[in-house]
């Protein structure tokens, strides 16, 4: 379910600079540019799909992974 306080609070999140491609790139070693071409790529490169098994379901942060995902697709038009 998607109502728009779950959105705005869903944008206010990806808006914060503590979850910037800088960011990320100094926790994961990805360079920024890596990370924001990668997205670039994703969100204009036509008709998407995401695929993902085990590795990510049963992992600690698996079900955020997931709805992280999801929201990726959601967000770049990828239903």
């Amino acid at each position: 379910r998607c109502d728009w306080d779950e959105f705005q609070d869903w944008a206010t999140f990806v808006s914060d600079p503590r979850n910037s491609p800088e960011e990320v790139e100094k926790i994961s070693g990805v360079p920024a540019a890596a990370i924001r071409g990668a997205a670039r790529l994703y969100a204009t490169g036509g008709n998407g799909a995401v695929y993902y098994g085990l590795g990510v379901t049963e992992h600690s942060q698996g079900s955020t992974t997931v709805m992280a995902i999801a929201n990726l697709a959601m967000a770049t038009g990828n239903l």
